[in-house]
């Protein structure tokens, strides 16, 4: 936490725009980078699990099969290239990142490809282990990458295009529930999104728009149909299952709480 309030994990989901959760028992998967991978627990690895490479391998040094056979420290970066979509992002800032050439377990899915000097080598992948484990791992240690400097997020390794669209998905595919709400486009690299679901069933969901550059009018994607039962410090609205956030000025924040019409689970 040198550079950062946050935990690497927390930063590397506030980037990419993810809801996050510190309460217990909570239906989505965990992130757990570099030594908090050794202290999870039995239900939280059965409940999907977000890795650095760091992460992955402690894991797999304590029995823990999640798909890594083997790694080589390599080259940075310049680009990645989406599975999905075909889509290649290019242009990434040269940083004193460190990654790895992992070699995966039959049956590993590779999502995104990074292309270095070095050649290339898988950047995350999806692995379900024999006992029904689900994990996602990253090719880089957590630890180096730099979350203090506001100028080098962007089109940096944590933070390539297209990393908000592959973590929306990988929520769905870790957990086997939707994700409560999701950013349907990119937004500022410092927008947190802080959810947390009431005994009563509704969710609230804070904003808070850690940059210098406004936010324009988003959406999200929440996981069932809601009805918005109030909106603070900000102008929000519903339909269906989509929340539309007006307007953020930066370095504020907005607080909304939905009536979930159907199940919605965070």
């Amino acid at each position: 936490m040198s550079c950062c309030t946050q935990s690497r994990a927390g930063a590397f989901l506030t980037g990419n725009s993810q809801t996050t959760s510190y309460q217990e028992n909570t239906a989505g998967p965990v992130a757990a980078f570099w030594e908090n991978a050794r202290h999870l627990t039995e239900a939280e690895l059965n409940s999907g699990v977000l890795l650095d490479v760091t992460g992955a391998k402690i894991l797999t040094d304590l029995g823990i099969d999640v798909g890594l056979r083997g790694w080589t420290q390599v080259g940075n970066p310049t680009s990645e290239t989406f599975h999905d979509t075909g889509i290649t992002a290019g242009g990434i800032l040269k940083q004193n990142v460190v990654c790895h050439r992992m070699e995966l377990a039959p049956g590993v899915e590779v999502l995104s490809t990074f292309h270095s000097a070095d050649g290339d080598y898988p950047a995350c992948y999806y692995y379900e282990n024999a006992h029904g484990q689900r994990f996602a791992v990253y090719a880089f240690d957590s630890n180096s990458l730099d979350y203090g400097s506001l100028q080098d997020w962007g089109i940096c390794v944590a933070f390539t295009p297209g990393r908000r669209a592959q973590l929306n998905s990988l929520y769905a595919r870790l957990s086997g529930v939707d994700a409560p709400i999701m950013a349907m486009q990119d937004i500022n690299p410092g927008f947190y999104m802080l959810a947390r679901k009431s005994s009563e069933g509704s969710l609230s969901v804070m904003f808070c728009n850690i940059f210098p550059d406004v936010v324009e009018e988003t959406q999200f994607k929440l996981s069932a149909p809601c009805k918005l039962l109030s909106c603070i410090h900000g102008d929000a609205c519903m339909d269906g299952d989509i929340l539309t956030l007006k307007f953020l000025p930066a370095f504020d924040w907005c607080a909304v709480e939905v009536e979930t019409l159907g199940k919605c689970s965070v």
